[in-house]
């Protein structure tokens, strides 16, 4: 077992101490089911919703937050270790129904999760929060640049959705919408445009998901901030990229967000149903 520093925040005191975390941590609230891996660093690796399995779940699809550099080869963040920098967590906190739990290898089940985590990921500091509730996912993302760091891109939110999903549709935004089936021959659509939401439909079962992504952050144009959806052999993987071939000074904080819900549809009024999920800003 890998032992790391659990942070307890009881009120107005908090104690350290030191914990045997699990290899996996699973949460079931309400009709979602979540997994924290610690090769994954404890970040979600495998969502279910209502029985279903609305994720991959396998060593390469990784979820959270990573980030290039220029010059390096690799990914630094989430389960990435091939550049020899890898996400050093200091703190795991999990609340269920206003109560602090120790983290175990099932959580005991609740109405509300609460989950946040504190990690240093290579040269920035970065707490993230996850709420569950109502089976509505909400992640938040806080980022505090350590030192000064020139990016290729930096994704957050990464869901690997799984292949039986067939339709996407990509709007929300000032871009024009996107509607696309999807044929796993490793496709790369939206090219870093602005898309906040992006619903998925899975034709044979008539299940769906959609997920919001909001940067909290005054923008700048220099960010580049846009969203990403790959769609190959093994999974439909949206990205939410908040800042793309810029640099970002020490002491620079920013914080993103998403919000994913699931629901049930037809072919017909897959387009009809997202809409009523994230209505579009008029």
């Amino acid at each position: 077992m890998k032992k790391i520093f659990v942070l307890l925040a009881l009120l107005s005191f908090s104690v350290l101490f030191a914990v045997d975390l699990p290899r996996s941590i699973s949460a079931k609230c309400g009709n979602v089911e979540l997994r924290f891996d610690a090769r994954k660093f404890w970040n979600i690796n495998s969502i279910i919703y209502k029985g279903e399995h609305m994720t991959t779940d396998f060593t390469g699809s990784h979820y959270g937050m990573t980030y290039t550099v220029p010059g390096l080869k690799g990914f630094i963040g989430s389960g990435h270790t091939e550049t020899g920098v890898s996400e050093v967590v200091k703190s795991l906190r999990f609340v269920i129904d206003g109560k602090e739990t120790v983290p175990a290898e099932k959580l005991p089940e609740g109405k509300t999760l609460h989950m946040e985590k504190h990690s240093i990921i290579g040269n920035f500091d970065v707490i993230y929060t996850l709420i569950v509730k109502d089976d509505v996912i909400k992640e938040i993302t806080r980022i505090k640049v350590l030192k000064t760091t020139t990016l290729s891109v930096i994704y957050c939110f990464m869901h690997p959705w799984v292949t039986d999903f067939d339709r996407f549709y990509a709007f929300g935004g000032k871009e024009p919408e996107i509607r696309q089936n999807m044929d796993s021959k490793d496709r790369w659509y939206m090219g870093h445009k602005n898309y906040p939401v992006i619903a998925l439909f899975n034709s044979k079962t008539g299940s769906a998901v959609a997920s919001e992504v909001w940067f909290n952050t005054p923008n700048d144009p220099s960010f580049h901030t846009g969203r990403i959806l790959r769609d190959c052999s093994v999974y439909r993987k949206d990205y939410f990229v908040p800042f793309c071939n810029t640099t970002l000074v020490k002491g620079f904080k920013a914080e993103v967000a998403a919000e994913t819900r699931f629901f049930k549809t037809t072919s017909d009024n897959f387009i009809k149903d997202a809409e009523k999920v994230f209505p579009p800003v008029k």
